[in-house]
C-alpha cells in the first residue's frame, strides 16, 4: 500500500517548528514516504527539504480567518487529500488544526497531531483551548508531544494509549566514542578564567519578540565577560529592533568596544557555523546541535540565560524541550564562573547522554511506527461541528476563533441529543464564564487603563493652570511695570513736545522775518528758474523705496533687546509696504500697451529660449543665482537644468525699481536669471501649452500665488516645497512678510506639495494626506571631490589649553580636537548657552564657529573663552580649509517647533567631509548614521561618543549616495508621472 503523508502546519518561516518538520519529513521520505506540505500565508521556500511530493501554500490557516476562511481551509486540504491520494495527516499547532481535522474526518484518513509547547494549548484564546481539550484530544488516535512538561498538560484530555513522548532530535552520527576515554582535553587557562570561551561563540535563535530578552541578555553578558565575536544566525519581525538595540548600546558605551556582534542572517545548513565557533548559545533544537557538534551550549531562555548544559543540567532542561522555562537566571557573576568552567566540561559524556535520548533515526522511526498503527478516522463531533457550520450563513468578518455566532453553534451541538456528554458539555459552561469573567477583566482593564490616563491629564491640567496663574501674575506685574515706564516715557515725550513747539514757535518767527527780507523777494525768479529745470518732485514710489531702505537699515543697526520690542510694528510695516509696492507695480492698460510693443520690437531672449524649449522650470527664489551657495531652489534650478529643462530662476525684488546684481540673462547654462517684476509684466507673452512645465515656489508669497491660476491655464503643473517652518520664522522675527493663509491656500492650491521634513509634513496632514517628504542634500562637485572625508579624526588625548591655542595657529600639524560649526548665528535657535557650557566642560577642546548673525552678549561672553574662536564669515570655497582640521561637527540648535521643522543642509556637508555629528533640537537627524543625536543634559557625553565613533564608512557612504541633490530632485520631478493632481484638469 502506497505511504502518502500529508504535512499541515500554519506557517512555514524560520525557527525550530520549521526544522522540525524539515527533519521528519526528510527522515520519512528515506524511508519510503511520499510526502507533501499544506501551510498558510507565510512560507519561506528557501527552508522547505528538498524530495517534497508536492508543496501547497497560501490556505486560510491564519487566526485571523473568518468562518468562510476556516471552511475554505479545511475543502482546499480535502481536496489536496484526493488529488494525492494521502493515507495520512500529520498536524502541527496552532490554528491549522481544526480545519485539518475536519478534512481528515470527512475523507476518513489517519491523522497524527504534535503539540510543541504551552502555547499549543493557550496561545490563541479560552474557545481554542477548549477545542483542543474537549473535542480534539479525546478523539486524536495519536498525539505526540516533545517534552514531559506537555506531556502532563495533555495527558488529562488525551484518550488512553494515544499519548506519545517523542521529543525534538538531531543527528548525533554514526562515530563510536570509547566512554572510557579520558575527560575533555582542554587545559585550563593560567591567565583569564574566560579565555577558553571568549573568542567565538555562536547565538542560534528565530529574531522575534517573545525571544528578544533572552537574546539581548546574553549578548550584554557575554561581551561584558569578554566574549570578543558573537555571531547571531537566524531572522524574525525583531531582527532590525535588536540591531539598533546592539548599536545603542555599543554607542552609549554599555557593550565594550572590544566585542563585535555579528548578525548573519537566517540560514539552512548551520553545521559549518557550529564548527566554526567556541561555543553554541540558544534554546530548543540548537541546544542538541551544538551537543551533536561536541560542543559547549549555553542554554538561552524567553528571558535570560539559563546555564551552561552538563550531565546533570541537560535533563533538568529537557523537561520544558530546552526552553528555560522555570529555570532561574543567570547573574553576571554566575555567567562568568560557567564561561570559567568550559574548559573542564565533559562534552564527550554529555553527547552519549544525549545520544541515548535524542537521536534522530530513533525518534523518526518510533514515530513512523506509531503513524502506520493509527486507526482510520471515524466522524465525530468535529465532523458534526463542521457540517453544521456549512449549513448556516455567517456574514460577519470576526476570526472564527472570536466568533458569537461560531461558539453559539457549538453550544447548540452540543446541547443536541446526538452529542450530548455531560462532561463536555460541563466544560463548556466553564468556557463561557470564562469567557465571560475575561471580557469583563478586559473591559475593567480598558476603564483603569482610560481612568489612570485622565488622573495623569487631570494632574497635567492642574500643573498647566498653576503654571498659568504664575506666568498670569508675572505678566500682570512685567506689563505694571512697562505701563509706568510707558508713563515716564509720555512725561519725557510731552516735555519735549512743549520744548520742540517752542523751538517751533521760534523758527517760524526767523522764517517769517526771512520772508520779509529785501533778499528773499529780489532772489525769487532765481529759485522759480532752477525749479523749472530740474524737473518735478521724485516720484511717490521712489520716495516709498527709499524711505523703506532707510528704515531697514536703521532698525539692524538698533540693539538685539530694542528690535526684539519693535519685531510687531516692523512686521505691519512690512506687510503694508509689499502691499504698496504690488499696488504700484500692477500694469496700467498704457503701461501694458508700452510693455507689448516693445515685446514686439525686442523680446529678451530668455522669451525666445522659452518659446523654443520643450521642457520647463520656473523657479521663484529669494536670492540671486549663485553656483557655489548650497541653497535648495538653487539646487533644484541647477538639476532641472541638467535634467534638459530650461530654467527660468525668478529673483526676488522688493520694489519694481530695484536693480539686481546679476541683472537678467544666462547666469549658467540653461537657467536664465529674471527679475521678479520683469517675470510677471512679460507673463501674459509666454506660451506653456504643449510642453512640459513646473512652477516650483519655496516662498509662500502672494505676489507667487497670484500668477497660479495664469499658470494652470497653459497646464502648468505647480509645486509647493515647503523647505521652511515659515510661521516659526515670522515668530522669532525673520520671516515679516508671511501671512499663514496664504500659505495654507498655496497648500490646497498646488497639484503637488513636498516638505523638507516629516515635521513639516504633519503640520499639514490635516490640509492633505499626499505630502511627500525629501530631505535636503549636498552636490559633491561644489564641496570638492577631493574634499571627501578630508577631516581628522579626534585624537585619542586631550591636549592642554596651552597646546589647542597653538593648534588653531598650526593648523593639521596639532593633533588636539577641534570641534566645529557653519551657518547661522542668531539666538532664536542657536543654542550658545549649551555651546559655551560644553566650551567649559572640555577646557582643552578647540571650537571653531563659521558664519554671521551671533547677538552682542555673544562676543562679550566669548572673550573669556580661550578655547572659543568666532572665525566670521568664509566662503563656501575655503571652507575645507577649517573643516580638513576639525574632529567634530557641531548643530547646537534649540529644541523647539522651528527646529523641529529642519532638515538642516550642513549634516550632509559634515558627513561628506568626513565628520561624526553631535546634534540637539533635531530629532528626526537621530536615525542618520554617524549622527549622536543629544539634549543639553547629555551634550557632553554624545561628544565624547563622537570623538570615539566606530560607524563603518560603508553605512555612511551608503546614506550619502542616496541624499544627494540629484537624487532628491529626481524623486521630486517624478512625482510629476505619478500625481498630476488639480493641474490635470487644464490638459487638452
Amino acid at each position: 500500500m502506497k505511504k502518502s503523508l500529508l504535512i499541515v502546519v500554519e506557517q512555514f518561516v524560520t525557527g525550530g517548528l520549521e526544522t522540525h518538520i524539515r527533519t521528519e519529513a526528510t527522515a520519512l521520505m528515506a524511508a519510503g514516504w511520499e510526502v507533501h506540505l499544506a501551510t498558510g500565508q507565510h512560507c519561506n521556500h528557501n527552508m522547505l527539504p528538498s524530495g517534497l511530493a508536492s508543496v501547497h501554500t497560501g490556505l486560510s490557516l491564519q487566526p485571523e480567518a473568518d468562518t468562510t476562511g476556516l471552511l475554505d481551509a479545511a475543502q482546499s486540504l480535502r481536496e489536496i487529500v484526493r488529488e494525492h491520494a494521502i493515507s495520512h495527516l500529520h498536524i502541527h499547532p496552532f490554528s491549522c488544526i481544526i480545519p485539518a481535522i475536519m478534512a481528515a474526518e470527512q475523507e476518513g484518513i489517519a491523522y497524527a497531531l504534535t503539540l510543541h509547547g504551552p502555547s499549543s494549548f493557550s496561545g490563541y484564546g479560552p474557545f481554542y483551548e477548549f477545542l483542543l481539550r474537549n473535542v480534539v484530544l479525546p478523539n486524536c488516535g495519536l498525539t505526540t508531544v516533545v517534552s514531559p512538561e506537555l506531556m502532563a498538560l495533555a495527558s488529562p484530555c488525551a484518550a488512553p494509549n494515544t499519548l506519545v513522548y517523542l521529543p525534538n532530535a538531531v543527528a548525533f552520527g554514526d562515530e563510536l566514542i570509547d566512554e572510557a576515554s579520558p575527560r575533555s582535553t582542554r587545559s585550563p587557562s593560567t591567565s583569564d578564567p574566560c579565555s577558553q570561551a571568549a573568542s567565538r561563540w555562536l547565538l542560534i535563535s528565530r529574531l522575534d519578540a517573545q525571544k528578544a530578552p533572552g537574546l539581548r541578555e546574553f549578548i550584554q553578558k557575554a561581551a561584558t565577560a569578554g566574549i570578543a565575536n558573537i555571531t547571531v544566525v537566524g531572522d524574525g519581525p525583531a531582527a532590525a529592533s535588536l540591531q539598533e538595540w546592539v548599536q545603542q548600546e555599543a554607542q552609549a558605551g554599555r557593550l565594550p568596544s572590544s566585542s563585535t556582534v555579528y548578525f548573519a542572517g537566517a540560514k539552512s545548513r548551520i553545521t559549518e557555523d557550529i564548527n566554526a565557533h567556541t561555543g553554541i548559545a540558544g534554546m530548543g533544537r540548537v541546544v542538541l546541535e551544538g551537543i551533536a557538534h561536541h560542543k559547549p551550549v549555553m542554554l538561552v531562555g524567553y528571558d535570560g540565560v539559563k546555564g551552561l548544559l552538563d550531565e546533570s543540567f541537560l535533563s533538568q532542561a529537557a523537561n520544558t524541550n530546552f526552553s528555560g522555562r522555570g529555570l532561574p537566571t543567570l547573574r553576571q557573576t554566575q555567567f562568568e564562573q560557567a564561561l570559567a568552567n568550559v574548559a573542564q566540561l565533559d562534552t564527550k559524556a554529555i553527547y552519549l547522554l544525549a545520544k541515548r535520548q535524542f537521536d534522530q533515526a530513533d525518534v523518526v522511526k518510533r514515530f513512523e511506527k506509531k503513524l502506520t498503527t493509527i486507526p482510520k478516522t471515524k466522524p465525530s463531533l468535529m465532523a458534526r461541528f463542521h457540517a453544521l457550520l456549512a449549513s448556516h450563513t455567517i456574514t460577519d468578518t470576526t476570526p472564527w476563533l472570536h466568533s458569537a455566532a461560531v461558539i453559539d453553534l457549538l453550544g447548540s451541538l452540543l446541547a443536541s441529543p446526538q452529542a450530548h456528554d455531560p462532561a463536555r458539555s460541563a466544560a463548556y459552561l466553564i468556557f463561557r464564564q470564562k469567557l465571560i469573567t475575561d471580557n469583563a477583566v478586559a473591559r475593567s482593564s480598558d476603564m483603569e487603563t482610560c481612568l489612570r490616563q485622565l488622573d495623569q491629564q487631570l494632574g497635567h491640567q492642574e500643573q498647566q493652570i498653576k503654571t498659568l496663574i504664575s506666568c498670569q501674575k508675572r505678566l500682570q506685574e512685567q506689563q505694571t511695570a512697562e505701563i509706568q515706564q510707558l508713563q515716564q516715557q509720555l512725561a519725557e515725550r510731552d516735555q519735549q513736545l512743549v520744548e520742540r513747539d517752542q523751538r517751533l514757535a521760534k523758527c517760524l518767527s526767523q522764517i517769517d522775518a526771512l520772508h520779509a527780507s529785501t533778499s528773499w523777494r529780489i532772489t525769487t525768479p532765481l529759485r522759480l528758474a532752477k525749479l523749472t529745470l530740474s524737473g518735478t518732485t521724485p516720484p511717490l514710489t521712489l520716495l516709498r523705496a527709499q524711505q523703506y531702505q532707510l528704515l531697514k537699515a536703521l532698525y539692524w543697526k538698533l540693539p538685539a533687546w530694542l528690535r526684539s520690542r519693535l519685531n510687531g510694528y516692523r512686521h505691519n510695516y512690512v506687510a503694508q509696504h509689499l502691499k504698496n509696492v504690488a499696488s504700484t507695480a500692477q500694469y496700467k492698460p498704457e503701461q501694458s500697451a508700452n510693455v507689448a510693443r516693445q515685446a514686439l520690437t525686442a523680446q529678451p531672449e530668455w522669451i525666445h529660449r522659452t518659446h523654443k524649449s520643450k521642457q520647463i522650470a520656473i523657479v521663484p527664489c529669494a536670492f540671486e543665482f549663485d553656483d557655489l551657495v548650497n541653497q535648495r531652489p538653487i539646487n533644484a534650478a541647477k538639476h532641472y537644468a541638467n535634467n534638459g529643462y530650461l530654467v527660468l530662476y525668478i529673483a526676488w525684488q522688493w520694489s519694481p525699481s530695484e536693480v539686481l546684481t546679476k541683472g537678467r540673462g544666462e547666469v549658467a547654462s540653461n537657467i536664465f536669471q529674471i527679475p521678479m517684476y520683469e517675470f510677471f509684466a512679460q507673463l501674459n507673452q509666454l506660451e506653456f501649452s504643449g510642453r512640459r512645465a513646473h512652477y516650483l515656489i519655496t516662498l509662500p508669497s502672494q505676489a507667487f500665488l497670484d500668477v497660479i491660476s495664469t499658470l494652470r491655464r497653459q497646464a502648468v503643473t505647480v509645486y509647493y516645497d515647503i523647505m521652511d517652518e515659515w510661521e516659526e520664522f515670522q515668530r522669532v522675527g525673520q520671516a515679516p512678510w508671511y501671512e499663514k493663509a496664504l500659505e495654507r491656500r498655496l497648500i490646497l492650491e498646488a497639484d503637488i506639495v513636498t516638505a523638507v521634513s516629516p515635521a513639516l509634513a504633519q503640520k499639514f496632514a490635516a490640509l492633505r494626506r499626499d505630502i511627500h517628504v525629501i530631505g535636503n542634500g549636498y552636490t559633491a562637485d561644489v564641496l570638492g571631490l577631493e574634499h571627501r572625508n578630508i577631516a581628522r579624526k579626534p585624537a585619542p588625548a586631550q591636549k592642554s589649553t596651552q597646546e589647542a591655542g597653538s593648534c588653531a595657529a598650526t593648523s593639521n600639524a596639532c593633533e588636539a580636537a577641534v570641534i566645529g560649526y557653519f551657518g547661522h548665528l542668531t539666538d532664536a535657535w542657536f543654542d550658545w548657552k549649551s555651546v559655551f557650557q560644553l566650551a567649559s566642560s572640555l577646557p582643552d577642546t578647540t571650537f571653531e564657529i563659521i558664519g554671521y548673525g551671533q547677538p552682542d552678549w555673544v562676543d562679550e561672553k566669548a572673550k573669556h573663552f580661550s578655547n572659543v574662536h568666532l572665525l566670521g564669515k568664509v566662503l563656501p570655497a575655503k571652507l575645507h580649509e577649517y573643516v580638513a582640521r576639525w574632529s567634530v561637527g557641531l548643530i547646537p540648535f534649540i529644541h523647539s517647533a522651528l527646529a523641529e521643522a529642519v532638515d538642516p543642509i550642513k549634516i550632509y556637508e559634515y558627513l561628506y567631509f568626513g565628520l561624526p555629528v553631535v546634534v540637539t533640537g533635531i530629532p528626526h537627524l537621530s536615525t542618520v548614521p554617524r549622527t549622536f543625536y543629544a539634549t543639553p543634559e547629555t551634550l557632553l557625553d554624545m561628544t565624547r561618543n563622537a570623538m570615539s565613533d566606530s560607524t563603518t564608512q560603508a553605512e555612511v557612504d551608503t546614506f550619502l549616495a542616496r541624499t544627494t541633490w540629484q537624487a532628491r530632485f529626481d524623486t521630486l520631478i517624478q512625482l510629476d508621472a505619478s500625481q498630476r493632481g488639480i493641474g490635470a484638469l487644464y490638459e487638452h
